[in-house]
């Protein structure tokens, strides 16, 4: 829904926010869980997982009252996210998070319609990082936007060095 130019999820599925109710989710994790006992960890491919922070803390609050004994990993916008959240995940279970950075120069950001800031960046990760999520991801891309410079490019190199994601 954010309208991200290189993105082709609104391609796909259109700038609509679809989210499933936490209720519906927990009942599904209980089926795999019945027909799959040995599954411990559960990745959430969903772009948009930390955007409505009330549902996260509503879905963390269920997982841990589930006592599922799984892990889970999730993707999030550094601009949906504060350290609170954060530590919330922690507690539910969550051992890693991807952030969608894709660069570390503010002009390409603006270009290609991210709406984050290179300081929402830095603090996702620090944040991630004091709670002990286990891994912090950082997706990047170089030559997402026809104006992009080496400049540009190098601002990236620095930031994920500076960053230092897990993956």
């Amino acid at each position: 829904p954010i309208g991200c130019n290189f993105c082709s999820t609104t391609l796909h599925w259109g700038k609509i926010r679809r989210q499933r109710g936490v209720e519906n989710v927990m009942q599904e994790i209980r089926l795999i869980k019945k027909k799959f006992p040995y599954v411990n960890r559960i990745y959430f491919n969903d772009d948009e997982f930390i955007m409505n922070l009330t549902w996260v803390r509503d879905f963390c609050q269920a997982f841990i009252k589930e006592k599922t004994n799984m892990t889970f990993e999730c993707v999030g916008r550094v601009s949906s996210i504060n350290e609170e959240t954060v530590k919330i995940l922690k507690q539910a279970g969550c051992t890693k998070i991807n952030f969608g950075v894709e660069s570390g120069s503010q002009r390409i950001l603006d270009l290609i319609r991210k709406q984050i800031t290179l300081e929402q960046v830095r603090d996702a990760f620090k944040w991630a990082r004091k709670a002990k999520i286990k891994y912090v991801e950082g997706t990047f891309i170089v030559g997402s936007h026809i104006d992009e410079t080496l400049e540009d490019i190098e601002k990236t190199r620095k930031l994920m060095f500076e960053l230092m994601p897990d993956f």
